[in-house]
C-alpha cells in the first residue's frame, strides 16, 4: 500500500519529500542554475498542475521539495519526480491532509535562503543541509522561513542625481 492510497481524490494533502540530486553527468558544463531555473518553469497547462503550489530548495546535491494540492495532482507531480533523471533515492518524509494551504497555487518556487537555513538546521542540531534526516518539525520550521519569500518588499530608494561640472565643484565649497 502506497502513501497516497490513504487518502481521498478530494483530500488537499501536503507532500514533502527529498532526493538526491543528479545532474554529475550531464549540468557541469551547463550548470547547476540553468536546471534550477528549467524546473521552475510552468509545469503544464493540465487543470491540476495549475492548481499544485510548491517551493523547493537544492543544496549539498539534494533536493527538498514541498508540494500542495489535491490528490491527483500531488501523486502525478511525485510520480513525474520519480521519473526525472535530475533526481534520484526519492524519499517521502512526509504526507499529510491541510486544511489551507501555506503555498501559492501555480507556483513551484526556489527557496534560496542558504544562511536562514542554516540558522535552522544548527537550532535543531544539525550542521548540513541533509533532508534525508527532515522530519514533520524541521518542514514546518522550513516553511516558516520560505514564508518570507512572500513578504512585499520595500520599494529601491531611487539614487539622486549627482551634480555635474561646476555645480558639483560650488557644492563642495558650500559643505566646507
Amino acid at each position: 500500500m502506497s502513501y497516497f492510497e490513504l487518502y481521498p481524490d478530494h483530500e488537499l494533502l501536503r507532500l514533502s519529500y527529498c532526493s538526491k540530486a543528479n545532474f554529475s553527468h550531464w549540468a557541469q558544463a551547463r550548470g547547476i542554475e540553468i536546471e534550477l531555473a528549467r524546473m521552475m518553469r510552468p509545469a503544464g497547462s493540465r487543470p491540476e498542475d495549475l492548481r499544485l503550489g510548491g517551493i523547493f530548495h537544492c543544496g549539498n546535491a539534494y533536493f527538498l521539495t514541498v508540494v500542495e494540492g489535491r490528490l491527483p495532482a500531488v501523486q502525478r507531480f511525485y510520480q513525474r519526480t520519480q521519473q526525472d533523471e535530475r533526481h534520484r533515492d526519492e524519499h517521502i518524509i512526509d504526507l499529510r491532509p491541510i486544511e489551507k494551504r501555506r503555498l501559492q497555487a501555480g507556483r513551484l518556487r526556489y527557496a534560496g535562503l542558504e544562511r536562514k537555513l542554516i540558522r535552522m538546521l544548527h537550532q535543531h542540531g544539525q550542521h548540513a543541509f541533509n533532508p534525508y534526516d527532515f522530519n514533520a518539525d524541521l518542514i514546518a520550521d522550513f516553511l516558516e522561513l520560505c514564508k518570507e519569500l512572500d513578504r512585499p518588499r520595500p520599494a529601491p530608494i531611487a539614487p539622486q542625481p549627482r551634480p555635474y561640472g561646476l555645480a558639483r565643484w560650488f557644492g563642495r565649497l558650500r559643505s566646507s
